[in-house]
């Protein structure tokens, strides 16, 4: 069986594990599948999982990659604070005639709100650090700190972020804007950014569509175009998110 038949059956599991609960009158708000974060943070004592896959490759270094379940668990810890626990999975990569697989490093994260629900402008200040659980062909083997904030303005929203790796820093910042389709259909454009501290930057656009099945649920689909080469060609996602 295909790999990637092997991560629909998976994801399918993750669907029918997820319980019936009641419905939350607000609609469900997530990070995934863009770059940027959310400003706003969960409620008090919520519970709120996102998972997804995704496929990316680039021809010029006949490099190819699928990770699963890219897993995102949040927990809203106060009014003003949340906590979340990142884990891309599972990875599978081919670099030319050679392939491997192995664990992700995880993360995690604090995002504290710095602003009402009703602001015209919501900010969020985002605090986190990496776990170097991985296996050693996908892990950095260190503890990466990491810093940032998320904002959004109307139809526009946007996330920066500061990480140090190997004592280098990597500047990251997405900009973008999302619009409604219909009731339960929304869509989004972003533009994002890589500066690391020592080479050049990276330059990709992403997109995707957010259908809200329900209050606590949402599916979505998600494409990144290369807009240079120091990124890959492009990258396809799908995901699913349940607030509990």
């Amino acid at each position: 069986m295909s790999d990637t038949k092997l991560c629909g059956i998976a994801m399918l599991a993750i669907v029918a594990s997820v319980p019936a609960n009641a419905q939350s009158a607000d609609p469900i708000n997530t990070e995934r599948p863009s770059f940027s974060f959310s400003p706003f943070v969960l409620d008090p004592g919520k519970w709120q999982i996102e998972t997804g896959y995704s496929y990316t490759r680039d021809d010029d270094a006949d490099f190819t990659l699928q990770t699963l379940p890219q897993a995102l668990l949040r927990f809203g810890l106060s009014d003003e604070i949340e906590l979340q626990f990142g884990w891309p999975g599972l990875a599978w990569r081919d670099v030319g005639n050679s392939s491997d697989s192995g664990m992700t490093d995880a993360a995690l994260i604090m995002k504290i709100q710095l602003t009402e629900d009703t602001a015209a402008t919501p900010v969020a200040f985002l605090a986190g650090l990496s776990l170097p659980i991985g296996d050693s062909e996908f892990s950095s083997d260190s503890i990466d700190p990491t810093i940032g904030a998320a904002w959004s303005h109307s139809r526009f929203f946007g996330t920066v972020l500061i990480t140090r790796a190997d004592g280098d820093y990597d500047f990251q910042n997405g900009v973008g804007v999302g619009f409604a389709l219909n009731n339960d259909v929304s869509a989004y454009a972003e533009w994002q950014v890589s500066l690391p501290e020592n080479g050049g930057s990276g330059h990709q656009l992403n997109g995707g569509v957010l259908w809200l099945r329900q209050n606590n649920m949402q599916w979505d689909a998600n494409i990144s175009l290369g807009l240079n080469d120091r990124v890959p060609d492009f990258s396809i996602g799908g995901g699913f998110s349940y607030r509990f």
